[in-house]
C-alpha cells in the first residue's frame, strides 16, 4: 500500500481501504470478530507487514471490536466473511477486560462482572429425566 519513501498512511484509512476489497468482513460501524489468523491471511493476500499491523492494530483495538468478542460463541469471520470460528470463553473474558481497562484509563464507569456466558442447553438426558418426571406426576395425579 505504501512504500519506504512514502507517508505511512492513517491507521483508519488503512482499514477504509480494506472496507473496498473486503466489504463483508471489514466494517467500521459494525465490527465482527476476525478468525483466528486473519494477519497471516492478509499477508498471504499481499499486504505488507507494516499495512497490516497498524490496520489490524486500529481495527481490533476499538471498543466496538472488542464488545463483539464480549460474546462467547459470537461467530468470527475470514477475509472472504465466511463463518470461521467462534469466541471462546477465555477469548470473550479478555475482550472484557480490555475493555475494562479503555474505560478506566478514560474514566468511565468499569462494569462489575463479565458478562454472563449464555445459558447451555440441557443435555438429552436431563430432557429426558424431566420429561419422565413428568409423566409420573401426571400419573400420579390422575389414578
Amino acid at each position: 500500500m505504501f512504500t519506504k519513501n512514502t507517508q505511512r498512511p492513517a491507521p483508519r484509512e488503512i482499514v477504509a481501504a480494506w472496507q473496498e476489497l473486503y466489504p463483508d468482513t471489514f466494517n467500521l460501524r459494525f465490527r465482527k470478530p476476525l478468525k483466528i489468523g486473519i494477519r497471516e491471511d492478509m499477508l498471504a493476500a499481499g499486504h505488507g507487514l507494516t499495512e497490516v499491523t497498524l490496520g489490524l492494530k486500529y481495527y481490533v483495538g476499538g471498543s466496538g471490536y472488542l464488545r463483539g468478542c464480549q460474546k462467547a460463541g459470537a461467530v468470527r469471520i475470514d477475509l472472504a466473511g465466511q463463518p470461521r470460528g467462534i469466541v471462546t470463553e477465555a477469548d470473550a473474558t479478555y475482550a472484557f477486560k480490555l475493555l475494562a481497562g479503555q474505560a478506566a484509563r478514560s474514566h468511565q464507569e468499569v462494569p462489575i462482572e463479565p458478562p454472563k456466558p449464555p445459558k447451555l442447553r440441557d443435555s438429552l438426558a436431563a430432557l429426558r429425566a424431566a420429561a419422565k418426571a413428568r409423566r409420573e406426576q401426571v400419573e400420579h395425579t390422575t389414578s
